[in-house]
């Protein structure tokens, strides 16, 4: 089903898909161009987030669609933006990350070309996003697509960002997740020691927790879930929690994660919610969309629903969203 031609802007993470994403922008804007789309700009994201924020905004002012070539940090933060900013905006997404966790719960393919032939389309899904508050420093909130998380995937993700900021950065191009393997072994040995509480509206808080993943999708990484039955198209979050962190624990978390099923345990809680606090005596580990993130004592999380209109496949459109793949 193909619209009436518009303008449209391509913004591409040159540091995605092993140095892909150049390459991926041009195919789409070349595409578009020859279903009679008007490409205002074909540009990279700037290194730091103010650019890359000012960026967005001037791009998604001007156009229809802004198609979006990256992981899920990309598309967060383009969603971020046009939300702030009250923008019209359409985007189409192209995923050429590691983990690519909106792709797999929307149904983009991850096929490059594939990914591609759905930007001419005019079939989108209004997506819940969601945002975070600091409640111990200033500073504006913060923003995450799929999951944030506490804890053990926190550390892992913090370990392996230190990584590919050093030596590791060649093997991270060459395959992403050799990386995650020893920063995970590394992290089972330093269990997180920080208990941390959950306040979640109308229901009784949460405490001593050491693990959490607040959810705004079902998947997890690449095709696992820790929250099965989240969605992001609910207005809620999906709050998985558990009292221990030894490695025992750990690993049986993501054996289940594998299996896509909830996980069992007297110190496991499953939460719904629109809004939730949390907070500890300790900065906590924090990540969210496979970014790491400044560690918090305090902070406030709060479902934005219906946040960005993002194109999917027509089958995808109204879709409950199954299990991931």
């Amino acid at each position: 089903m193909k619209r009436a031609a518009g303008k449209a802007a391509v913004l591409f993470n040159a540091r995605a898909g092993r140095g892909r994403g150049a390459l991926a922008a041009t195919r789409a804007a070349r595409f578009m161009e020859g279903g009679g789309w008007q490409i205002t700009a074909c540009v990279s994201t700037p290194t730091h987030a103010d650019d890359r924020t000012d960026l967005i905004a001037e791009l998604a002012r001007r156009v229809d669609r802004l198609v979006v070539v990256g992981g899920d940090g990309t598309l967060r933060e383009a969603s971020a933006v046009i939300f702030k900013q009250d923008l019209k905006t359409t985007v189409g997404f192209v995923p050429i990350g590691n983990a690519n966790v909106l792709a797999r719960e929307l149904g983009i393919p991850r096929a490059t070309p594939r990914a591609i032939r759905i930007l001419t389309t005019d079939n989108t899904q209004a997506v819940d996003i969601a945002r975070i508050t600091p409640g111990d420093r200033a500073g504006d909130p913060m923003f995450f697509v799929a999951m944030l998380e506490v804890g053990f995937g926190a550390a892992v993700i913090h370990r392996v960002h230190r990584w590919r900021m050093t030596g590791w950065r060649h093997l991270y191009r060459l395959n992403g997740d050799l990386l995650y393997l020893p920063a995970a072994l590394v992290s089972l040995r330093l269990p997180s020691r920080t208990a941390f509480k959950i306040r979640l509206e109308d229901q009784p808080p949460l405490d001593n927790c050491r693990l959490a993943v607040v959810a705004n999708t079902r998947t997890y990484a690449k095709g696992w879930s820790l929250t099965p039955q989240a969605s992001p198209v609910d207005g809620r979050l999906d709050v998985f929690s558990r009292q221990r962190s030894d490695p025992a624990t750990v690993i049986r978390n993501y054996a289940g994660a594998l299996r896509r099923r909830r996980i069992h345990g007297a110190d496991v809680r499953y939460q719904r919610a629109r809004r939730l606090a949390i907070s500890a005596p300790k900065p906590l580990c924090l990540q969210a969309d496979g970014e790491p993130l400044t560690p918090l004592t305090r902070l406030e999380i709060e479902a934005l629903p219906a946040a960005v209109r993002i194109l999917v496949p027509l089958a995808a459109r109204g879709a409950k969203f199954g299990p991931p793949t």
